[in-house]
């Protein structure tokens, strides 16, 4: 299924994709979210979870996420379980909703955390990707400053992830977010008139 209007956003935890969606959404774009839906799927498989990795992560009938985060990001092979059971139940919602966005024929935004990790590319046909860019070590600083986490843990969940340097050389384009708020404006108003003039000669 291709998506002719859909844009994928994505970057490293960190990064400022929640920031640049927020701008996003400011200036009337919409935006689907996979950390939402995942949430959402999470809680919807919850028996299913507890089955994995033990009840003692339901509190009320929900997950502890940031105990099964503590789980998943220290033990590669649970986390891989966890994709396995989320993931596709992820997919098919982004692309029932990036569907029924493609019948606008308007430009929007598909916030994807983990889209190279995942193999986004060949599980989605989205017109481009957009890179929210800034060095590891910057993240870090904001994870730490942000999340109030310790050094551990906020490097575990950075290594978890494809290094940001890897995911720039593949990204279409790269939004830089090293700076100040206005410079993230200033950048994305740019990338945002450069996607339009792809989208536009693609015959979007």
């Amino acid at each position: 299924m291709s998506f002719k209007h859909g844009v994928v956003i994505t970057g490293l935890i960190g990064s400022g994709k929640s920031t640049v969606c927020a701008l996003l959404k400011e200036r009337g774009y919409k935006i689907i979210c996979a950390d939402s839906i995942a949430h959402e799927i999470l809680e919807l498989n919850s028996s299913k979870v507890a089955e994995l990795f033990g009840a003692q992560l339901l509190s009320g009938g929900k997950v502890d996420r940031k105990a099964l985060g503590a789980i998943v990001f220290a033990n590669p092979s649970a986390k891989k379980s966890l994709e396995e059971l989320l993931h596709p139940l992820i997919h098919e919602r982004i692309c029932f909703l990036a569907n029924e966005l493609e019948k606008s024929g308007k430009l929007y935004f598909v916030d994807i955390p983990l889209f190279f990790e995942s193999g986004g590319r060949e599980k989605y046909d989205f017109a481009t990707s957009l890179l929210v860019y800034a060095p590891k070590e910057l993240c870090l600083k904001r994870i730490l400053r942000r999340d109030k986490a310790n050094e551990t843990s906020a490097n575990a969940r950075i290594n978890s992830q494809m290094d940001i340097e890897k995911k720039r050389a593949l990204a279409d384009f790269v939004l830089e977010n090293t700076s100040d708020l206005s410079s993230l404006e200033h950048g994305l108003k740019a990338i945002i008139e450069q996607i339009k003039t792809k989208m536009s000669l693609q015959g979007a």
